[in-house]
């Protein structure tokens, strides 16, 4: 999986980290990322209420996931711009988790 994570704070570092030791994982982004995620990850200078910019980088990469960090975005509407959006909840426990889940939704559409 290709998987962006929008946010620059701790909550990003600590889901980058987290993110970063999934056997699923083929490459992981953080728009825009802190000099922690560097070292996880790919920082990608893409502000998070960027929808316009977030959408094309989604495409261009062939984003699997956008895991949404700040709730600014979710409030915004990230959820109607466009790939696969996450919001960070305590039910979500693992990138194996997330990907479960949006399997079964697609078998079941």
């Amino acid at each position: 999986m290709k998987v962006l994570i929008l946010g620059s704070g701790g909550r990003e570092h600590t889901l980058a980290w987290k993110v970063a030791q999934s056997p699923l994982l083929k490459k992981l982004y953080i728009a825009p990322g802190n000099a922690g995620t560097l070292e996880l990850g790919t920082n990608v200078d893409i502000g998070v209420e960027d929808f316009d910019a977030i959408r094309s980088f989604v495409i261009k990469e062939n984003i699997d996931m956008v895991v949404v960090g700040p709730e600014a975005p979710l409030v915004k509407g990230i959820v109607d711009a466009g790939g696969r959006v996450m919001e960070v909840t305590e039910q979500r426990h693992s990138l194996e988790d997330v990907y479960l889940s949006l399997v079964r939704e697609e078998e079941a559409a």
